[in-house]
């Protein structure tokens, strides 16, 4: 008897025991007895069966109701895929509203550019058509003063001319 219960499993069972019928104490007949005390012995041992055999299957029912490892690899895993999606969601939306404030920032620089550039470019015409006027002022100027010039050399070539009219030999004017 002793190898049979080495042998045998020994049962693991974490958690509470579920409530057993209190065994029947047994009564120790006398000899006279015998014969009445057999039958309360095989009642006794009928009724602690029947409490055994429902301790086993509550112990069943608890088994199944019992979560399986399978189970909980299976919950840990879309526990923790479920945890990985939601923060690769607020990552990514961080990672946007971050790349939208860049975007925007940058949008607002190059609208100033853009306005500064149409303000550049207007002084530029602005400049070309008051150089442009300049120009043709100076052109006015320039003619006047090439005709100036013309008449000045035409005054100073009749004057010089005129001058020497008294160097001409005169018999009245002698020459010393």
């Amino acid at each position: 008897m002793s190898n049979e219960t080495k042998n045998q499993q020994k049962l693991n069972f974490i958690g509470t025991k579920p409530p057993t019928k209190p065994a029947v104490k047994k009564y120790r007949p006398d000899t006279s007895d015998n014969s009445n005390s057999s039958m309360e012995e095989l009642n006794s041992i009928n009724i602690q069966l029947q409490a055994m055999t429902e301790g086993i299957s509550n112990l069943r029912e608890d088994l199944k109701g019992m979560i399986k490892k399978d189970e909980v690899e299976m919950l840990i895993t879309n526990t923790v895929t479920n945890l990985v999606k939601k923060l690769e969601e607020n990552t990514n939306k961080k990672i946007e509203k971050l790349i939208n404030e860049k975007v925007n920032e940058m949008q607002a620089k190059i609208d100033s550019i853009d306005f500064d550039n149409k303000n550049l470019i207007e002084k530029i015409k602005q400049l070309e058509n008051i150089n442009e006027s300049n120009k043709s002022t100076l052109q006015e100027h320039i003619d006047k003063t090439n005709e100036i010039s013309k008449t000045a050399y035409k005054k100073a070539n009749y004057n010089e001319q005129y001058s020497r009219k008294t160097n001409i030999k005169n018999p009245k004017y002698p020459r010393k």
